[in-house]
C-alpha cells in the first residue's frame, strides 16, 4: 500500500535525523485511530499543502481540533503554509466551528531569509501568496 511506504519513509527521516517521534497515519474526520495515540507534550502539528480544496476544510479541521484537544497544553498549535486560493473566508468560518481559531505569521524574514521565493509556472514571484498559519485552540472566555 502506497500510504505504508510514505510512513515508513517519513519514519526513517525522522530516525535519521535524530528526531523522536510517534508517526500515525490517519484519515482527516475519522478518530478511530485517534482514540490509542497519545499526544501529551505535543508542542506543533506540521501539516503541508493540506488546505488547498474547500470541500475538505471540515474534515481536516474536526481532526486538527481533536488532536490539540488531546495535546495536554494550550500552546499547542498547528503550523502550515497555505497558498492562499481565495478562500480566506469559508477557512475562517469553519475554523470557528471547530473551536479553532488561525494566526497569520510573518513569512518575511523567516529563519532570516529576506523573503521566501516561490516559483509559479516559469517565473518566480516573491512570497507568492502563501500565507504561513497558526492555528490552535480557541481561548476559552
Amino acid at each position: 500500500m502506497e500510504s505504508d511506504a510514505i510512513l515508513d519513509n517519513l519514519k526513517r527521516t525522522c530516525e535519521a535525523n535524530g528526531v523522536d517521534c510517534h508517526v500515525l497515519g490517519l484519515s482527516w474526520g475519522k478518530f478511530d485511530c485517534l482514540e490509542s495515540a497519545h499526544f501529551d507534550g505535543i508542542d506543533f502539528i506540521i501539516a503541508a499543502d493540506c488546505l488547498y480544496e474547500t470541500a475538505l476544510f471540515d474534515s481536516f479541521l474536526s481532526t486538527v481540533g481533536c488532536i490539540l484537544s488531546r495535546c495536554g497544553h494550550r500552546e499547542s498549535s498547528l503550523l502550515t503554509v497555505v497558498h492562499d486560493r481565495g478562500s480566506g473566508r469559508a477557512l475562517a468560518g469553519r475554523l470557528r466551528r471547530w473551536g479553532l481559531a488561525c494566526e497569520d505569521l510573518a513569512l518575511d524574514g523567516l529563519y532570516g531569509l529576506p523573503h521566501l521565493a516561490v516559483s509559479s509556472g516559469l517565473h518566480t514571484v516573491p512570497g507568492a501568496d502563501l500565507r504561513l498559519l497558526r492555528v490552535s485552540l480557541c481561548e476559552i472566555e
